[in-house]
């Protein structure tokens, strides 16, 4: 799994609140859906062991997503969509690649973010997004 994405739950000290870190670790996410149903997998039980949490996805290093992984994989998140409603302070993504939020922003149009989300450029940026939304 690690080569597609790797997931780390931190705690934030000042708010005592969890933030759950996505970070996609390839250039092109091409992965079969065996291996995406195993990464949901994993970020479903987080969701499940950490109500009230917040998560960064951070997508840098991703140059490219063909449309159907795009499709496939935002179908397969909408699964968990009851579980994230009730679960997920606020989300953040980070995204520097313009194809790829362009990518982004077409699915989710069809399958939209059912939490508070930002795109961001940095992490500066996704820190104060949760936090801020941690304060309320």
């Amino acid at each position: 799994m690690d080569e597609y994405v790797v997931i780390k739950l931190k705690n934030h000290k000042e708010y005592n609140k969890k933030i759950l870190f996505v970070m996609v670790t390839c250039n092109k996410f091409d992965c079969p859906k065996s291996m995406m149903e195993e990464i949901l997998s994993v970020y479903k039980g987080y969701l499940l062991e950490n109500p009230n949490i917040s998560t960064i996805f951070d997508t840098r290093q991703l140059n490219f997503v063909s449309p159907k992984t795009a499709w496939e994989g935002a179908s397969m998140v909408c699964k968990l969509n009851n579980l994230a409603k009730k679960n997920v302070l606020c989300s953040c993504i980070i995204m520097g690649n313009k194809m790829i939020k362009d990518l982004f922003n077409t699915v989710s149009k069809v399958h939209p973010v059912v939490v508070p989300y930002k795109i961001v450029d940095n992490n500066q940026d996704a820190l104060a997004f949760v936090t801020e939304k941690m304060k309320n």
